[in-house]
């Protein structure tokens, strides 16, 4: 009674303690989980994805960087904001921002 709920007062001015206490809810259904098969199973199979995860996703962003800098390099300098065909339209503000940056005409 009296004492739970000055112990929850106490607890509810004290943020980390709240945390510590949700974070040992979780732990505690973790463990629960861990002893089914299946979902042990999945679990140790993700853990062990993760190093093929970060390697796939290391080769996407050098893959991207290489393809950037390539373009960069080869049509650089090609986008033409004088062009007559384009002057009267809103190709230019189209969207707020305009794409002129984004496209080569």
């Amino acid at each position: 009674g009296i004492a739970g709920l000055q112990v929850w007062s106490f607890l509810a001015r004290d943020y980390q303690a709240v945390r510590w206490l949700a974070l040992f809810r979780v732990v505690r259904a973790e463990r629960v989980l861990w002893r089914v098969p299946g979902v042990r199973r999945a679990i140790k199979i993700v853990l062990f994805l993760f190093g093929t995860f970060r390697s796939a996703g290391s080769a996407l962003i050098l893959v991207f960087y290489f393809y950037s800098t390539v373009g960069v390099q080869v049509f650089g300098g090609l986008v033409r904001t004088d062009s007559e065909r384009l002057r009267n339209t809103a190709f230019a503000t189209a969207g707020g921002v305009g794409y002129y940056a984004n496209n080569f005409n």
